[in-house]
């Protein structure tokens, strides 16, 4: 009976895909999703007790009328990580090897609980998708846990072959995870050894079995001793460099600081190789540190980053991460602006939500602590107001840093 049951769902989840619901519906961010999530009581229990861990529990998920079982659930993330709102990531092959959801194998949960205002990452992706740039589909969610309303999340696409297929029409290049489990490395070479790059910073997600660094040790090779007249020339077998600059220029428009330029050393990225190639090219990921400071430095970061820097010096992309940078102030506006439009929209959607939500937490001089509905509300006014200077401070800058529109 329970095998019956088992397949009965998974065919459920296959025909509502094709005929009522899709992924697209999954992540419309126009609504707030509800998932209900039904889990062991004593499996919740431990996730939350050894959070730091990557330990599945099987569990149950419910979306609108889709129900889909043998799934695995996990704590995910690094410093966000959180006994009382853990982060999740949901595995829908966990037990099922070719189990999907809506063709997904896989989505993500993310608590927030580094932004108050959960609301940085959602207004930062939305930025890279103006400026028709890849990046993860995100939306709203509350999440239930075995029938009681655990808090609100981003329900976050992985970047996995899914959003390979979806992203680039591929999905058999090799795909990394940015790991910094070197503080301070900003794409220095670290030697002719593989293992000094992958799987140790450059975190292999597809290819597990042979995650072939050695492209990643001859893209840093170049980066750092190629000389500047060949630099260009050696370095764009290797990355997208225009790709690579826009996405900079976005962090640095949205104030992060813990991004490709990040304070402590590079963070927060995936890195794509395409199949049969060796160019490689970022993707951004979690991006709730943004927003930090409205006159932060558009080239905080830059000098000592081997890679920006240098890439910086060439005239032709420093041109370009200023456009960019110009193109973002364009976009997101000053007062009324679409960046405030949308943080207004945001809030309309959680503020009810996010008030009530029994578990929220907040960062505090850097960590985690339980915050309600003052702390949420005071971040939502700082984030509005961020939006409303930054375009005139990132002007500024830009002026005084030389760049003009009409050159």
């Amino acid at each position: 009976m329970k095998r019956l049951g088992r397949y009965l769902a998974i065919v459920l989840v296959c025909c509502f895909s094709v005929t009522a619901q899709t992924v697209a519906d999954f992540y419309d961010d126009s609504v707030i999703q509800d998932l209900y999530l039904d889990i062991h009581p004593n499996d919740w229990n431990n996730l939350k007790l050894n959070f730091q861990d990557n330990t599945y529990y099987p569990a149950e998920l419910q979306w609108k009328d889709i129900r889909i079982t043998d799934i695995g659930v996990r704590s995910r993330g690094r410093s966000s990580r959180s006994p009382l709102k853990p982060n999740l990531r949901i595995d829908f092959d966990r037990y099922e090897e070719k189990q999907k959801f809506l063709g997904l194998k896989s989505t993500m949960l993310k608590a927030n609980n580094a932004d108050a205002s959960m609301m940085r990452e959602r207004v930062t992706m939305k930025l890279f998708e103006r400026l028709e740039m890849p990046a993860p589909r995100e939306t709203y969610a509350r999440l239930f846990v075995n029938g009681e309303f655990f808090g609100l999340y981003n329900l976050v696409e992985s970047i996995d072959k899914s959003f390979l297929e979806r992203v680039f029409q591929e999905d058999s290049g090799h795909l990394y995870e940015w790991e910094p489990t070197l503080e301070g490395y900003r794409f220095e070479y670290l030697g002719e050894d593989p293992a000094f790059y992958s799987p140790l910073m450059f975190d292999p997600l597809t290819h597990e079995k042979d995650p072939d660094p050695q492209p990643i040790v001859e893209m840093v090779r170049a980066v750092n001793q190629s000389s500047d007249a060949e630099f260009v020339s050696a370095v764009s077998p290797f990355i997208d460099l225009q790709t690579l600059i826009k996405h900079v220029a976005v962090e640095a428009y949205m104030a992060e600081y813990d991004g490709v330029l990040g304070d402590h050393g590079m963070n927060n990225f995936h890195v794509y190789r395409f199949a049969g190639s060796s160019k490689h090219t970022f993707l951004p990921w979690d991006k709730d540190l943004t927003f930090i400071f409205v006159e932060r430095d558009l080239l905080q970061g830059s000098e000592q980053n081997v890679l920006v820097r240098r890439l910086l010096n060439v005239p032709e992309y420093r041109n370009l991460f200023f456009e960019t940078i110009a193109k973002a102030a364009e976009i997101m506006g000053g007062p009324g602006g679409l960046m405030e439009e949308t943080i207004n929209r945001f809030h309309s959607q959680i503020k009810d939500i996010a008030r009530a939500d029994p578990y929220k937490q907040c960062a505090v001089n850097g960590e985690m602590r339980v915050c309600g509905a003052a702390e949420f509300d005071a971040d939502v006014e700082y984030v509005r107001s961020f939006a409303q200077s930054r375009k005139g401070v990132v002007e500024e800058q830009l002026k005084a840093l030389g760049y003009s529109s009409n050159k």
